[in-house]
């Protein structure tokens, strides 16, 4: 796992997104399902460069389909997991303001909800990834670098690469994202170990240094505050300044592999009005911070 935990990339693997097709069908079935592609439009704040900016809006894109018709947005996590603001573009040019209501850092997917649904919207059904062999001529729909809606059209390459990460399946999202509950805790954090836990003074082997928090997200909610000096270590940038996570939801924060994965997991579990509780190192003390989980 990179220490980074924002990963992967991520390809919409739905029915009419991208399936099994013959030439003589592309053109009819890209006109059916393009108006279901949109480009999530994110603004994050960030601290400048310059100091005496203090902080900057740093905006950034992705692709997303709407897979509902109550307006839930399928798209990547790392397009939208520190996000401050969110708005939706549909091809019509249409923009509607959004929320991030779940994700899934590991297989990088992750729902968007629309504060309200277009009139006439199209809507895309998942579809089952089982289905696809190698071999199956596909073709993918999407906004790469916020440009209009391109179309490729590939083969199915191979159906199991673990870990290599290039792509999840639409079995895989859908699992993660709509038959489980998962949880978006609303912060972009680097893994910090070894000498660097040492040099930052850590009482524990490994603590999460918050990068960013989304506003009115469980994290922001909870007081958890971001790094806002820029640095380097081991070659990779790295805001210090704000807090480390020590432990999140009663499980302490390792470097050991998966010990992510279980902490979503935990954080999953937990229903509206309980509380989620983080204990954090902050200019050298240990604190904990509270807050209470509120109905989506």
């Amino acid at each position: 796992m990179s220490r980074r935990l924002m990963l992967f990339v991520f390809v919409l693997c739905c029915s009419g997104i991208l399936t099994r097709v013959d030439a003589q069908q592309i053109s009819e079935t890209y006109r059916k399902v393009n108006p279901s592609v949109v480009i999530v439009r994110v603004q994050q704040k960030t601290p400048s460069s310059d100091p005496q900016k203090g902080l900057v809006g740093l905006p950034s894109f992705g692709s997303g389909v709407l897979i509902s018709a109550e307006g839930k947005i399928l798209t990547a996590a790392h397009v939208v997991q520190a996000a401050d603001q969110i708005c939706v573009e549909f091809f019509n040019g249409q923009i509607i303001p959004a929320h991030v209501i779940a994700t899934s850092t590991s297989a990088d997917v992750a729902l968007v909800q629309l504060e309200r649904v277009p009139t006439n919207a199209v809507v895309s059904a998942i579809g089952d990834s089982n289905k696809v062999d190698v071999g199956d001529q596909i073709f993918i729909i999407g906004s790469p670098y916020g440009l209009s809606h391109s179309l490729t059209v590939g083969h199915v390459s191979a159906r199991y690469s673990e870990g290599l990460g290039f792509a999840v399946t639409s079995k895989a999202a859908r699992q993660v994202l709509l038959e489980q509950k998962s949880f978006w805790f609303g912060l972009d954090g680097i893994l910090i170990e070894g000498d660097v836990a040492k040099a930052l003074n850590l009482p524990q082997p490994a603590g999460i240094a918050v990068q960013h928090v989304s506003e009115g997200s469980p994290a922001w909610r909870q007081g958890v505050r971001a790094g806002s000096l820029r640095t380097s270590v081991d070659g990779e940038d790295l805001l210090l300044g704000g807090d480390v996570l020590l432990e999140i939801n009663g499980i302490p924060v390792t470097g050991a592999e998966g010990a992510v994965d279980q902490i979503y997991a935990s954080l999953s579990k937990l229903k509206a009005g309980e509380k989620l509780r983080s204990k954090v190192l902050r200019a050298g003390q240990v604190i904990e911070l509270t807050t209470i989980i509120l109905a989506q």
